[in-house]
């Protein structure tokens, strides 16, 4: 007896409940990460993810396309990040940690001083963006999700995602400019070097 195409799609979006268990576990480091930075608080941001990853455990046999696990997990841990900050009404956030710099050997100690400055100003600026803004431009940049994805996990609409990521780089590109001592620059624009 031939299986239809219809079939043959649902048999391959099975998958064992061994297999959904382990590669929810592969992701666990990763969405702590993700928390952790996100909501800039390692021990908050832990805690979610854990809850986020209790929960996953717990609906793994509602899942319906395995494919989809990323990003429904990634839904489930933002979801309960808000229901946290709806809850609390006051959340302060402290920056994050950020992926430790390995200055080259040749680095000297005023280097790695001005790296540190500059990781703690990219933090900064961040975490003051708005909620939406920050968590697409995790996603998209950090992350590498595609802009469907992101959509999906934060149930909105691709163009909305995309929109979001426009004007999260464009704050932190023109707040990063101001910090540098540059005048801001139009996106396109060629800087001049000196004239000759």
């Amino acid at each position: 007896m031939a299986l239809t195409e219809q079939e043959t799609d649902q048999e391959s979006r099975r998958a064992e409940p061994d297999d959904l268990r382990a590669a929810l576990v592969d992701l666990a480091e990763e969405l702590v990460g993700f928390m952790q930075h996100h909501v800039g608080d390692i021990h908050l941001g832990a805690d979610i993810a854990q809850d986020a990853l209790a929960q996953a455990f717990q609906g793994l046999g509602r899942l319906r396309d395995p494919r989809a696990m990323r990003g429904w997990v990634y839904r489930i841990a933002i979801n309960r990040f808000n229901d946290y900050v709806r809850k609390s009404k006051t959340l302060r956030q402290e920056p994050g940690p950020l992926p430790e710099r390995v200055a080259p050997a040749s680095a000297g100690p005023v280097r790695q001083a001005l790296a540190h400055e500059l990781d703690s100003e990219l933090r900064d600026q961040l975490l003051s963006l708005p909620e939406r803004q920050r968590t697409v431009l995790m996603l998209h940049g950090v992350r590498g999700m595609t802009h469907q994805d992101i959509a999906t996990v934060l149930d909105i609409t691709v163009d909305a995602v995309k929109m979001s990521l426009f004007h999260a780089r464009e704050k932190m590109r023109v707040r990063l400019e101001s910090y540098l001592g540059r005048a801001p620059m139009k996106r396109g624009a060629r800087r001049e070097g000196p004239s000759r």
